[in-house]
């Protein structure tokens, strides 16, 4: 039995994670350090998937009320046994009463406590792991918790075999095709004599090495890059539709201006949902919330010639530089209706202030507080959202009529 004393800043339960479930949203969670984890359990001689106990940032501290095997691995810390400092990295023998206090990391966030026999707790999707995100098994560890032991079969520990965290690993390094044109492999013997340093130019791509006392001239470099024909084409931004070049018209009655965009979410296990949305910026009225998986510019048009048989033809219709908006399909409906298309500026949503707001309204009247477990079920909710925001729900810009009533008059 493990009774928590101090849990620290953040005390659960992991193991390898819950993997295989991504499909209906369940994310792997896990230990954030798997080589940190293998390694607690390896010292034990646990199989590498027993439950360990991760702690975060400020340590934690544990008694043991029954005599077993214990290791800490991760980051060097102070390990204390009984008050008394013990050596990092080792596999501790500890009876009934004592406890363990691991310190905070030296030069990393998490350390983990490994059982002999593993951590007794529920499996949840086959797995032990605490995930905070959606919730899925042992909450995190509080002052006064237990635990039982798994008492599940181990195999003798592993000590020196065991890399300790910190230490420097070997690097090998592969010959090159023009490794030979060097004439004695000179840049090979520069490469493993060399000192060199992990840069702060280093990226999650890759660690940037830099050679410890060897500046390069930027000019000299520049012109051997040159002069390899390794220059990468310089990407130019996509060609946009420059739709009207007319001030956008101020809406002073029905059909002056509609304006178009499109909001996401999603329903069921995870899936996309994408909602079209048509607004007339008069008289505030939502002309249409068209809810699919997805909606092309051959759709967008398509919707948009049932809207001018129900409502009339637009005068002008703003929206942003989406792809949809964009297509072919939308220039060649704009053009043959005889329709002017007012593009807003790339990253300026402020010149398409109306829809905006609207969607707004419509994800925290809606999207936030309804969750969707089909395709028709979204599409039926969206249906007796738009029938309360046109015909029930007044709007004070509006003098505190509703939509359909400023239409009317």
């Amino acid at each position: 039995m493990i009774e928590v004393i101090n849990p620290g800043l953040l005390l659960t339960v992991q193991d390898r994670g819950r993997a295989g479930w991504e499909h209906i949203g369940v994310p792997e969670s896990g230990a954030a350090d798997p080589l940190g984890r293998l390694y607690a359990n390896l010292k034990v001689g646990n199989d590498e998937s027993y439950p360990v106990l991760e702690t975060t940032l400020t340590g934690a501290e544990v008694q043991f009320h029954e005599a077993t095997t214990v290791a800490v691995s991760g980051p060097d810390a102070l390990i204390e046994v009984n008050g008394e400092q013990v050596p990092f990295g080792e596999a501790y023998e500890l009876g009934q009463g004592d406890v363990l206090k691991v310190g905070p990391p030296a030069d990393g966030v998490r350390n983990y406590i490994a059982v002999a026999g593993g951590i007794q707790a529920p499996l949840t999707l086959g797995s032990a792991s605490s995930d905070l995100l959606t919730g899925l098994g042992p909450p995190p560890l509080g002052k006064g918790d237990r635990l039982g032991f798994a008492n599940l079969p181990t195999g003798e520990g592993m000590g020196a075999e065991i890399l300790p965290h910190g230490k420097a690993p070997h690097i090998v390094i592969s010959r090159g095709p023009h490794d030979e044109l060097e004439g004695g492999g000179s840049a090979s013997s520069a490469l493993r004599e060399g000192t060199w340093v992990v840069s702060p130019r280093s990226n999650r791509v890759g660690v940037r090495l830099e050679r410890k006392g060897h500046i390069m001239n930027h000019k000299k470099l520049y012109r051997l890059y040159r002069e390899e024909g390794l220059s990468v084409r310089r990407r130019r931004g996509r060609k946009r539709a420059r739709g009207s070049r007319t001030p956008m018209p101020v809406p002073l009655r029905p059909n002056d201006r509609w304006s178009m965009d499109f909001v996401a979410d999603t329903f069921g296990a995870s899936r996309r949902l994408r909602i079209l949305a048509n607004n007339d910026d008069a008289c505030r009225e939502n002309l249409c919330l068209v809810g699919d998986t997805s909606i092309s510019g051959v759709r967008v048009a398509r919707e948009l010639d049932t809207l001018v048989r129900l409502y009339g033809k637009p005068a002008c219709i703003v929206s942003d530089n989406g792809t949809e908006f964009t297509s072919r399909a939308i220039l060649k409906w704009a053009s043959e209706n005889r329709v002017e298309w007012h593009y807003i500026d790339p990253g300026k949503p402020q010149q398409n202030a109306f829809i905006e707001s609207f969607n707004g309204s419509l994800r925290d009247e809606l999207l936030n507080e309804e969750l969707f477990d089909s395709l028709a079920d979204a599409r039926r909710k969206l249906a007796v959202w738009r029938y309360d925001y046109n015909n029930v729900r007044p709007h004070s810009s509006l003098g505190n009529r509703t939509p359909a009533q400023a239409r009317r008059t």
